[in-house]
């Protein structure tokens, strides 16, 4: 039997984005912001977005990838070798 779209999605995709997630996370702490809230502010992104992408539920754009990175200050490259 053939899995729906969304059972492929929470089955490939879904992980993938959760690994992104925890890696942005743990890149926030590192970089010194003490808060998600202030994370969040401060790359210009709404804090229920966040929490989305560090929960992986969120499907994140490119422009959102490329306001953390820059946050972050590192290439996206980096966010994405995992």
């Amino acid at each position: 039997m053939q899995k729906t779209s969304r059972e492929r999605y929470h089955q490939i995709i879904n992980p993938r984005f959760a690994r992104l997630g925890q890696k942005i996370e743990r890149l926030r702490r590192k970089k010194g912001f003490k808060t998600k809230e202030s994370f969040a502010y401060t790359a210009d992104i709404s804090i229920y977005y966040y929490y989305r992408i560090i929960k992986g539920t969120a499907n994140i754009s490119l422009l959102q990838l490329l306001k953390l990175c820059e946050t972050l200050n590192i290439k996206v490259r980096q966010l994405l070798d995992f």
